[in-house]
């Protein structure tokens, strides 16, 4: 897991935007770009920066449901604050770590050092 504003370029397949690359935190950015490549249709992801309460997860539209189920995650239903569902599932990704110390040693497995906001590190 990587700190907060370290990024690698994914691209996307939601056809809606102009510019298909999108910066994904950098620790995840690889399983995203998998998924993106299997057909998923991403819309949101993070891999929570060390904090141990949350899971690195990825928020995915109705559509690709069942291809994430072919690809062994689990999945559920998102709820937006205002209750709102949106047609939006999500999964917690099979990368990605939930301490500081893991957080440091993909850092340092990456050779990119462990400082906060270095922005985008690399197009995938």
């Amino acid at each position: 897991m990587c700190l907060y504003g370290n990024y690698f370029l994914v691209n996307v397949n939601k056809t809606n935007r102009k510019n298909k690359a999108v910066a994904v935190d950098a620790c995840i950015a690889q399983e995203i770009d998998e998924l993106n490549k299997a057909g998923v249709l991403t819309v949101g992801c993070c891999c929570s920066h060390g904090d141990e309460e949350y899971n690195s997860h990825v928020l995915f539209l109705k559509e690709s449901v069942e291809k994430m189920i072919e690809l062994g995650y689990n999945i559920e239903k998102y709820y937006y604050t205002d209750g709102s569902h949106c047609d939006v599932f999500i999964s917690a990704l099979k990368t990605g770590c939930n301490t500081i110390e893991s957080c440091k040693e993909w850092h340092k497995e990456n050779d990119i050092p462990y400082i906060k906001n270095q922005g985008i590190l690399k197009l995938l």
